[in-house]
Parts: structure tokens; C-alpha cells; sequence
């Protein structure tokens, strides 16, 4: 980064975001005066200039990351087209601290700056020749055909009662684990098969959703639902059970659980662990159905129909308005035989990228 934007950056009084379930971002709209394209490709220069790393560029679209030694994510920079006049501006931190000491404000405003230093720049002339490179890359003039595509997957029918059934499997060893504990004395203990838990869900989800090729959304959702509920309050009475029977203690009411509390001889450990396992429920039923699902649904999505393909299709429907036919020819020429997969394919494009 040259010098002057990095005075500039220190100049800039940062705003605190914090993230608890969530990563830190800060967002704000920003006006334009040009097309959104332009201005989209224009702000693409700029995070250049910034030397980020540019992950994806369209004409709606613009994510840039800066990358660890690793090859991990460490903060984003997002543009994305909102109307004819406002563009969304976004930054968001990847590291997991919980706080982006206003890094993120100064991400946004610092790109800002560069923007308007850019278009400061330039002339109507100039506009107009950018446009029209810009036209070429829309109307797709330098698209070359693949010779060959990914492998397929194997159809499958999607099948409800097969995600249901994997996912009360998933469960199983969070009520397990949580049984030794409670039973062997170890109840604050169970605070660590919960977090385990919830990482084991996020990694069995990828698996679960190409075992049962099932992908509504919606339903997925209420399924997680009511799943978790049920065996995070399981869970909790195994727990309950098993700390009065190791310790002798008379069967008492759950609602009278939190008096006998303190008079555990185990340590105060139970006590912070049980008050802890009720914090992690709420996280549990937040985190599982809108974020582990709907990240795995859009890896399992583009697992089964990869950006290749779907480009192809779309150049032969919406560019070359080519007939169904004809693009199921030019998939199977490719090892996309199955018409299942084939039609599922058209049906996308027709739905997602079509008026």
C-alpha cells in the first residue's frame, strides 16, 4: 500500500464493531452518479491499489480478502449493487477475535477514498470506453467453450426422511458423551462436549447433505429446529440426573434443581457449567440454523453443480438461446449424460438467471 493512503488510514478515528455469533463488519451505502457496473469495476481498481486480493468481480458484485501466510481469510471487503444509485459497502473481520478495534471502518472509508481519488481521474470519455470494455466481459464475447467439465455426481432422489434420520444420528454423540460425564462425576465437564458438539454438527452437515441430497432450506431449518431443542434439553436432564444421583441427593423438582445447587460438594464448577450449558443452548439454536446450515447447503450446491457447468449452461440458454435439446447435447459431449441432472441444471439457470 503506498504511503499516502497508509497516512491517510492513521488519520481516520476508527469505530469499535464486536461480534459475538457473528463476524465484526462494518456496512454503509454509497451513493453513486455512474452505472452501478462501472462503478463496481472502478472500486476493483481501487482495492487493487489497496492491494487486496480480488476473490470475485462481477457486474453486482465485489469481494476482495486479505490473506494470513496460511492462505486463510483475515478480513473481507464487499460491494455489492443495492439500486441504480447506491452501492453497499462492507468489511469484515475473518479472525475470530471478537472485536475489530475499527479496523473495519477504516477498511470501508480508506476504499472510499480511493474510489473518489480514481474517479476524480476521469473523464466522460473515459466512462464511455470503460463501459464499453465492460460490455464486452457482459456479453460473454470472450468466452471459450471447456473442452471438458468436472465429474459429475451420481443422482440421487432427495430424501427427507434420510436428513431427518442422519441428523438424529449426528446427535447421538453429544448424549453419549454428556452420559459419562454426568455419571462419572465430571458434570462440568459437559460444557465441553457442547462446543464439541456444535463443531462436529458444522463438519457432519457437509456429508449429511450429499448422503440425503435434500436441499430445502426452509424445511431443513424447522427440522434443525426441533431436533436441537430436543436433545439440548435432553442433554441438560442427563446432566441433571446424573448430579443428584452421584451425589445421593433425593429426587427433587427440576424447578427446585437451582436451590440444591449450592450445596453440591462436588465445586462450584458444576454450578458456572449448568448456567453455562444454558448460555450455549441459545448460541446452539442460533448458530446451527442459520449459519452452519445455510453455509454447507451453498458448499453442497456447488459441489453438485460446480461454477463450470453452470456457466456453460448459461451461455448456451440466456446468450445463445440455444434449446434444451442442444445444451443437453453439449453437456453430455461433456460426461454430464444423466438427463436428471441435466434438466435440474437448465432449471437453475431458467429461475436464477433469467427475467
Amino acid at each position: 500500500m503506498e504511503e499516502k493512503y497508509q497516512q491517510y488510514r492513521k488519520s481516520l478515528k476508527g469505530k469499535h464493531s464486536f461480534g459475538f455469533f457473528t463476524e465484526p463488519s462494518y456496512k454503509e451505502d454509497f451513493s453513486i452518479s455512474i452505472k452501478p457496473r462501472v462503478a463496481i469495476y472502478l472500486f476493483a481498481k481501487a482495492l487493487e491499489q489497496l492491494e487486496w486480493g480480488i476473490a470475485e468481480f462481477n457486474d453486482e458484485e465485489l469481494y476482495g480478502a486479505r490473506l494470513n501466510k496460511k492462505g486463510k481469510e483475515l478480513q473481507a471487503l464487499s460491494v455489492l449493487y443495492k439500486d441504480l444509485f447506491t452501492l453497499e459497502i462492507k468489511s469484515e473481520s475473518k479472525d475470530k477475535n471478537g472485536t475489530d478495534w475499527g479496523k473495519n471502518y477504516k477498511n470501508v472509508k480508506l476504499l472510499i477514498h480511493v474510489y473518489q481519488e480514481l474517479t476524480a481521474q476521469y473523464t466522460r470519455q473515459r466512462y464511455e470506453e470503460t463501459e464499453k470494455e465492460l460490455d464486452k466481459r457482459y456479453t460473454w464475447e470472450d468466452y471459450k467453450l471447456p473442452e471438458a467439465l468436472p465429474v459429475p455426481p451420481v443422482y440421487k432422489e432427495a430424501n427427507k426422511r434420510k436428513f431427518i434420520f442422519g441428523f438424529m444420528l449426528i446427535c447421538i454423540p453429544l448424549l453419549v458423551v454428556n452420559f459419562v460425564f454426568s455419571f462419572c462425576n465430571l458434570s462440568s465437564w459437559v460444557i465441553v462436549s457442547e462446543v464439541g458438539w456444535s463443531f462436529f454438527v458444522a463438519y457432519a452437515l457437509k456429508y449429511l447433505f450429499r448422503w440425503s441430497w435434500y436441499n430445502d432450506e426452509k424445511t431443513i431449518r424447522e427440522i434443525s429446529y426441533v431436533i436441537v431443542i430436543t436433545v439440548l434439553l435432553i442433554s441438560i436432564g442427563i446432566n441433571y440426573a446424573g448430579m443428584f444421583i452421584t451425589e445421593k441427593f433425593h429426587p427433587v423438582s427440576a424447578w427446585n434443581y437451582w436451590k440444591y445447587l449450592p450445596h453440591v460438594s462436588l465445586d462450584w464448577g458444576i454450578v458456572l457449567s449448568t448456567f453455562i450449558i444454558k448460555i450455549y443452548t441459545v448460541a446452539f439454536l442460533y448458530l446451527i440454523p442459520n449459519i452452519y446450515i445455510p453455509i454447507r447447503l451453498y458448499n453442497f450446491t456447488n459441489w453438485k453443480y460446480p461454477e463450470e457447468v453452470i456457466n456453460l449452461v448459461y451461455y448456451f440458454k440466456v446468450k445463445k438461446k440455444s434449446t434444451n435439446n442442444f445444451i443437453k447435447a453439449e453437456l453430455s459431449k461433456r460426461g454430464w449424460t444423466d438427463e436428471r441432472l441435466q434438466k435440474e441444471l437448465i432449471e437453475i439457470v431458467e429461475t436464477d438467471y433469467t427475467d
